[in-house]
């Protein structure tokens, strides 16, 4: 779900940022941060079972972390469209999303 939610983002990345304010429904950077993070993490946590996750419990599993950010699935695809054309936003986000990750695993 999210690998096919960041592709709609990266095929979109060619889009200009148009420059208007952020809309109130679309995800802050600190916010869009924290919630990649959880979302990667839970993605990571699945993938270590080796795929022997159903997409019932997988669907379940990303919908927990959404609640856990007082976030709906649609606010998220939201955020996501709005970041595909505001590219700057969106390599400041995943940066440090990266930087975490790698604290994670260790590197």
């Amino acid at each position: 779900m999210i690998k096919r939610l960041l592709g709609i983002l990266m095929l979109s990345l060619a889009l200009a940022s148009c420059g208007e304010k952020r809309p109130d429904n679309v995800l802050d950077d600190e916010s869009m941060e924290s919630l990649l993070y959880d979302l990667y993490m839970t993605e990571a946590a699945i993938t270590v079972k080796d795929g022997n996750v159903s997409d019932t419990l997988a669907t379940e599993y990303f919908n927990s972390v959404f609640k856990a950010h007082n976030v709906t699935k649609e606010q998220f695809e939201e955020s996501v469209r709005w970041y595909s054309s505001h590219l700057e936003a969106w390599e400041k986000v995943t940066q440090n999303v990266s930087i975490e990750l790698d604290k994670a695993s260790g590197r």
